[in-house]
């Protein structure tokens, strides 16, 4: 049997075993006798409902919770001949686009950790591993691992709680995660959230033995209104990234999750010595309703060339039919998981969560002597919220490269998290 193969079985069987063994080591969290509490600590297992369906274990001052999610993605693409013939031809698939189990924990109050690892096949590795200082004793925070940079409302969302399929062109600008150490935190009762840190990448860059990019970065939000828990706010943020390219080169590309399609716009890697990114962002939740949308400008120090500016940007709006409101985590200033107000098929009849949205985004990767082409997408998408653990998404995108031609997408994803 094919390698592929084997890995595939293997990832599903560990998907299986873990959520049998979530379910069946369950024991209620207060049904101890007496008798055992006398005998020292005592591990407690107890499953319950979080950012989907978590297994908790306790033991004395040490939490461990344990998380995963599934996201399986069908595509289909129609491309006209001009994109056919100068990027190549699109192939329609499905695929398992994010198969993850993560176990996180604190440890002792001040301490915390966390180890995710994606085992979907073409996108496997590590995601997010990191350890880090709950409290440094002035409501700041450390973290040291591999984790997201702060720089952009929609990268810093969870995949699990993005209103679309795909992130907008502008993440050609974010970078994701990175290597680095981060001081981070909340003030005027959370109202406000800052973070700062310094990171080491290779996400600029095609050669895995290439230098790494170091960058400084730093992202600061507020919420100048906040009424009803969130049910209506205003969201505002900045973020700015000093980055020194790695061996002197440095790439821009439409950057994608999605491996079915490929790159639309692309600079190829050119010579260069730092480059600056400038992020603003803004969100507004009124009741079922809300609007979102960014701004990002990188402006690259080139020696031997004119230096580029490159920018891109998106908005979008949504709206919860049945209605429920976009949940935000107020601390960290991102969006949340939503929670249907009556689930699908529960008792009494429940209809979920529907919600509608549309968005418009673009970016441009050329100027002077740097020709990366300039792209721009409209999309239209619906989600349906089963319950708080399991949604269903379809996206329509039309995207037109200038100059050379149109690809239409239809998406489906059908999402599972616990």
């Amino acid at each position: 049997m094919p390698k592929a193969s084997l890995r595939t079985l293997s990832s599903y069987a560990c998907w299986i075993l873990m959520i049998l063994a979530s379910w069946s080591w369950t024991a209620p969290a207060h049904g101890q006798d007496e008798e055992d509490a006398d005998e020292g600590p005592s591990w407690i297992f107890d499953v319950y409902r979080g950012e989907g369906l978590r297994l908790k274990i306790l033991d004395g001052d040490v939490t461990f919770l344990l998380r995963g999610g599934i996201q399986l993605d069908s595509v289909w693409i129609s491309e006209d001949s001009n994109i056919r013939n100068t990027v190549g031809d699109q192939k329609d698939g499905t695929k398992l686009r994010r198969g993850r189990l993560a176990l996180s924990g604190k440890l002792y109050y001040y301490f915390n950790f966390k180890a995710e690892y994606d085992f979907a096949l073409g996108n496997d590795g590590f995601k997010d591993v990191y350890v880090g200082i709950s409290d440094l004793g002035t409501a700041a925070r450390l973290r040291i691992g591999q984790f997201k940079e702060p720089i952009g409302l929609e990268a810093l969302t969870s995949s699990n709680h993005v209103t679309f399929i795909e992130r907008s062109l502008m993440s050609s600008f974010t970078p994701g995660r990175t290597t680095g150490a981060m001081i981070f935190g909340s003030a005027v009762h959370d109202r406000v959230s800052w973070a700062l840190g310094g990171f080491r990448s290779v996400r600029s860059i095609s050669p895995d033995d290439a230098e790494r990019d170091l960058a400084a970065t730093l992202r600061l939000t507020g919420l100048p209104w906040y009424r009803q828990d969130g049910r209506s706010l205003l969201h505002l943020g900045v973020a700015y990234s000093l980055r020194a390219a790695g061996d002197d080169m440095i790439a821009f590309r439409q950057y994608r999750d999605d491996v079915l399609e490929d790159d639309l716009v692309d600079t190829l890697t050119f010579e260069a010595d730092r480059s600056q990114v400038f992020g603003t962002e803004a969100a507004w939740v009124w009741g079922p309703f809300s609007l979102q949308g960014e701004f990002a400008l990188t402006a690259i120090e080139s020696s031997p060339a004119e230096d580029p500016v490159f920018f891109g940007y998106y908005f979008f709006a949504s709206l919860f039919l049945t209605g429920e409101h976009r949940v935000y985590d107020v601390p960290n200033g991102r969006f949340d998981l939503v929670r249907p107000r009556r689930n699908f098929l529960e008792e009494g009849g429940g209809f979920g969560a529907w919600e509608i949205g549309a968005r418009y985004s673009r970016v441009e990767l050329s100027d002077g002597p740097i020709q990366g082409g300039r792209l721009s997408e409209g999309s239209v998408g619906i989600n349906w919220y089963l319950n708080p653990n399991a949604r269903i998404m379809l996206d329509f995108s039309f995207l037109n490269k200038d100059g050379v031609g149109e690809v239409n997408t239809i998406k489906i994803r059908a999402q599972i998290t616990f």
